[in-house]
């Protein structure tokens, strides 16, 4: 035990026991606890050894000071580099004792300040420390605990590390640019920023050889100054400018020259060139290109510099004759791979053509799929207006001429084609004479070739495909061929569409006189399905139904009381309330109008619609009762379509409502006869459907 621990046990024994007043149970108590003191302070004196010594064996360099900056306590390793003893030491400003870390006092009165802990780096020489601060509390004095820490390993072996990584992500990235077969300006621009890197060179430049000429032609550089790009761009090199070149190739190796005398750059002004490497790019003895790297500062090339500049020169010779192979290859190829999707192409255009009946969907749909099969600027369809004299512009793709645009018959040479139904080619605008007003226009706009061909139904033209190219002489035999292959499909297509609407029109004008003649039974009644059909397509339109169904809602409105065509006259004009089996008569009508329409195939799908019109929302109508979204929305809107109609128009029994009123009758029934939807739907187009009954109809 520490001296100063055993006396004091021992003169507070022998106090103890000379006190005779105290109970001998409570003097053994008080020994007890004695004994426990003497335990406590000997482990406290050994934890204290053991942090001391601790404390001296860590080799980082700790010193703590107080606020005024003097030296308190300093563990050994910072005792041996300030290298006096510690009686030299303590008491004394440590940015004295060490004068090198003067930079820490400001770090560290921040520290102080804000009573919280701070780091830093400082050097010594060529070493390199991380410094900590720490603030503690010792009673009510301040004290600063510094460790340091020599990283200069760390720092070196960090800059090893992140050069190394740079030379390797340089190298991986000429390697990926080897990939890029297909742009050698983009290769080459890759290789000259990532060798810039790696040697850490300024200017980087690279040259393709170009046999015609004899001459390396410029092709990509890195790090050249703006003012110098122009001559660089405009200037070969040749061997009799630069003979070292000859030379270079002649060894098929790298070299490396000392300043501009050794290996005059004469067209580039750059000052002080101290070193300039060379790589021949090369395959079986021929030439492929040049590349120059020129430093403005004085640098060392180690032995692995040169080993990796070797490495990249025959990486590039490879990739560049992997490239010309490749450009053979691809030009070998390119013409079998055109007609195989030329094939496809014509093949994939008709049968699009042959899956629509939409005229202008034909017309867009082979415009912008021939930009695939043609080499052409731009491709339209004109077709022939008769009534307006001249040509209409319909579809096309690169247009110079906005769609509908009419061109006169007396102001283009496409009326030729039209009178004599032939092709017409114009292989360069600039040497034909007389131009009408519209091929000088299209000289004007920088195209040079035209190919037409005419666009034939039962022997007469009906419209000209046109294709156009900026280049003279664009268009090949084998592009008539396609042309006339594909005006063949079109004028096929375009006749199919215009039967087909032919018949549509036909079908809706028959259902249209049918549902006239069902109107017609009563002269209260006439033109009401007509009405109906017109505010139904209206609320169609406001809840944005598509083209196919609002032609499927005009049919169905059309035909939606067919059904009446059974109900005799003088119950749909008697003037008086009808009986209830007069309204039995009239409620069956719906269900009459399904068996009327089912056996006709084209109008399957509006079935359902006729049958449940008279449906109400809530479940309350007829004949089935259905509810809410179980009634087809068709139904929905042709119930209010056809009560607007009903109160808008004058019966024997009573004169048409006002819209106002109208409206506020199907307020007052949205949600129970009426889809609150439709009705809202209604509300929008309301002043429309006000022009329907302009006589009754204000507001």
């Amino acid at each position: 035990m520490h001296k100063k621990g055993a006396g004091f046990y021992k003169r507070a024994v022998s106090v103890l026991e000379d006190i005779d007043v105290l109970p001998q149970n409570a003097k053994k108590a008080l020994m007890y606890v004695l004994e426990d003191y003497n335990d406590m302070f000997g482990v406290l004196e050994n934890i204290k050894s053991e942090w001391e010594a601790t404390f001296d064996a860590i080799e980082s360099l700790i010193l703590i000071h107080n606020e005024e900056l003097d030296i308190v306590r300093l563990n050994r390793a910072c005792q041996k580099k300030a290298g006096i003893e510690f009686r030299d030491i303590l008491d004394k400003p440590y940015y004295e004792v060490f004068p090198w870390m003067k930079p820490l006092i400001r770090e560290c009165k921040e520290t102080c300040l804000k009573n919280r802990p701070g780091a830093t780096e400082i050097t010594e020489g060529k070493r390199i420390y991380s410094a900590k601060f720490y603030p503690v509390k010792r009673g009510t004095e301040n004290r600063y605990i510094h460790i340091l820490d020599d990283i200069s390993g760390l720092k070196e072996t960090e800059k090893r590390l992140k050069e190394e990584v740079e030379i390797t992500t340089a190298l991986l990235n000429i390697s990926d640019a080897t990939t890029k077969l297909g742009d050698i300006n983009m290769f080459l621009e890759g290789v000259l920023k990532n060798m810039s890197r790696i040697f850490n060179t300024k200017i980087c430049l690279a040259y393709i050889w170009d046999e015609f000429s004899g001459e390396f032609t410029p092709t990509a550089y890195y790090g050249l100054h703006p003012s110098i790009v122009p001559f660089f761009r405009i200037t070969n090199l040749r061997e009799s400018n630069i003979p070292l070149i000859k030379k270079v190739f002649h060894d098929g190796k790298p070299r490396v020259f000392s300043g501009r005398d050794a290996f005059p750059i004469g067209f580039l002004d750059i000052r002080d060139i101290k070193k300039v490497i060379v790589l021949p790019v090369m395959t079986n003895k021929e030439y492929m290109g040049l590349i120059i790297c020129i430093f403005t500062e004085d640098v060392h090339l180690t032995q692995r510099h040169m080993a990796i500049l070797n490495g990249i020169h025959n990486q590039i010779c490879v990739t560049l004759e992997e490239a010309r192979l490749y450009r053979e290859s691809i030009e070998k190829a390119i013409e079998l791979s055109n007609r195989i999707e030329i094939q496809t192409l014509i093949h994939e255009i008709d049968r699009t053509i042959l899956s629509t009946l939409s005229h202008g969907d034909i017309l867009e749909t082979v415009s912008r799929m021939m930009e695939h099969v043609l080499n052409a600027d731009s491709i339209s369809i004109c077709l022939v207006e008769k009534d307006r004299e001249g040509f209409v512009f319909v579809a096309g793709t690169g247009e110079y001429l906005p769609r509908d645009t009419v061109i006169g018959f007396r102001d283009t040479s496409l009326t030729d084609v039209y009178l004599k139904g032939r092709i017409q080619y114009m292989a360069n605008l600039k040497n034909a004479e007389g131009l009408h007003p519209l091929e000088a226009r299209l000289l004007g706009e920088g195209f040079c070739s035209i190919l037409r061909v005419p666009l034939v139904v039962k022997g007469e033209v009906i419209g000209i495909l046109n294709t156009m190219s900026k280049r003279p002489s664009a268009f090949s035999f084998h592009d008539l061929n396609i042309l006339e292959t594909l005006a063949d499909q079109i004028s096929v297509a375009i006749e199919n569409a215009r039967l087909f609407k032919d018949l549509e029109e036909l079908f809706i004008g028959t259902v249209s006189a049918l549902s006239g003649a069902i109107d017609a039974k009563s002269p209260w009644t006439a033109g009401h399905s007509n009405r109906v059909t017109m505010c139904a397509i209206k609320i169609g339109e406001a809840m944005e139904m598509g083209e196919e169904e609002l032609k499927t809602l005009r049919i169905a409105s059309l035909l939606h009381d067919i059904g009446k065509i059974g109900v005799a006259e003088g119950v749909l004009e008697k003037p008086a309330r009808l009986t209830e089996e007069e309204i039995g008569l009239i409620k069956i009508h719906p269900v009459k109008s399904r068996d009327i329409l089912s056996p006709i195939k084209q109008l399957r799908e509006i079935l359902d619609v006729v049958l449940h019109h008279h449906e109400h929302y809530d479940g309350s109508g007829y004949p089935r009762g259905l509810r809410g979204e179980e009634i087809p929305l068709m139904a929905r809107i042709i119930s209010v379509a056809d009560t607007v109609d009903a109160m808008a128009s004058d019966r024997p029994y009573r004169k048409g409502k006002t819209m106002d009123a109208i409206v506020e009758e199907l307020r007052r029934c949205a949600g129970t006869q009426f889809d609150p939807n439709v009705v809202n739907a209604f509300l929008k187009v309301k002043n429309e459907v006000s022009s329907l009954y302009t006589s009754r109809l204000p507001g």
